[in-house]
């Protein structure tokens, strides 16, 4: 926080994105900001908490398990990983077949990404 109680938050992403953001005292959302961050004095700086994904996790587990069916990829044979949102707000997945003729580490090979806009709450 600056010395003006103005909010400047160094944001980093998957893949090295990073964002600088600030946030003015009249900003509309500057108080759910701070909240976010738990508060802030002038001077002080603190890592940011990651947002909450803005989508209902069992949802898009359901949603994930249709697509695997879909593929006739039977339940237990794959893994689902909820890797966050795009920028549209949409759930963003990654569905890993596992290959049990496959020495490990590499017994996890096939993958398949989805998109499931239905699954935002």
């Amino acid at each position: 926080m600056r010395e003006d109680a103005t909010l400047v938050l160094d944001l980093r992403g998957p893949g090295g994105a990073e964002a600088r953001v600030t946030y003015g005292t009249s900003d509309a959302r500057y108080a759910s900001v701070l909240a976010h961050l738990r508060g802030l004095v002038p001077g002080e700086s603190k890592p940011v908490p990651r947002w909450p994904d803005p989508w209902d996790e069992g949802r898009v587990e359901r949603a994930a398990h249709g697509v695997a069916r879909a593929k006739g990829w039977a339940e237990g044979t794959y893994r689902i990983m909820i890797l966050g949102t795009t920028k549209e707000g949409d759930a963003h997945v990654s569905l890993v077949r596992d290959e049990p003729d496959r020495p490990s580490p590499h017994a996890f090979t096939k993958s398949t990404r989805a998109i499931f806009p239905s699954c935002i709450v």
